[in-house]
């Protein structure tokens, strides 16, 4: 599975120079900001579709049709995107904490709400590629990237929605301990990861290629 993942990371390689060049430019924004949520989400989120966009270079070198042919299990290559799609959120929620403490060196920053910024949008990074990778895999990168556009929507929407529930004066959520909410979000994400995953494998196994 190393060389499945390293093949990945080799496509990235391709696009380094622009994918560098475009977290500068975000950290440098981020500065005439007041707030560094929206860095911390644009850069989780775009580290997040990488993991969807090898599809579409898989698709055009023919590589599924190779892997089928390596002594590598179906299972394995279903597993390589998935390690890639939990990735790369966290990866890039990494990141985007890294630069926050940069702004610390410059202006005041509570570190404390950035980590969990961080955190919840390497989730909803996550969710997305758990959602995406079943229809993925069924369809491909272009034919689910209808999918792909509504899923966008849909998180753009909670993320207005959520700015406008204190106005809506709904009820809160339950007064939790902060350990226990990251238990729980942790056991829906490895729920659906597994469903998720498993769809996956029964889609690919019946591919023929």
């Amino acid at each position: 599975m190393k060389g499945l993942l390293l093949k990945d990371f080799c496509i990235f390689g391709k696009s380094a120079k622009f994918y560098i060049l475009y977290l500068v430019g975000m950290a440098v924004l981020g500065l005439g900001m007041k707030s560094s949520a929206f860095i911390v989400g644009i850069v989780v989120m775009m580290l997040s579709i990488l993991c969807i966009s090898t599809f579409s270079y898989d698709d055009m070198a023919r590589w599924p049709a190779y892997a089928a042919a390596l002594p590598v299990s179906r299972g394995k290559v279903v597993l390589s995107k998935y390690v890639l799609g939990m990735g790369m959120p966290l990866l890039g929620g990494v990141i985007a904490l890294l630069i926050t403490v940069g702004y610390s060196f410059i202006r005041p920053e509570n570190m404390v709400e950035n980590a969990l910024t961080a955190g919840l949008t390497a989730c909803v990074g996550m969710l997305f590629n758990l959602i995406l990778l079943p229809p993925t895999f069924k369809w491909g990168a272009e034919k689910s990237r209808i999918i792909l556009y509504a899923a966008m929507a849909a998180v753009f929407a909670i993320v207005f929605l959520a700015e406008k529930l204190p106005a809506l004066k709904l009820p809160s959520l339950p007064q939790l301990p902060t350990g226990l909410w990251v238990g729980l979000i942790a056991a829906v994400m490895v729920g659906l990861t597994l469903i998720s995953y498993g769809v996956s494998c029964r889609i690919y196994a019946k591919k023929e290629f």
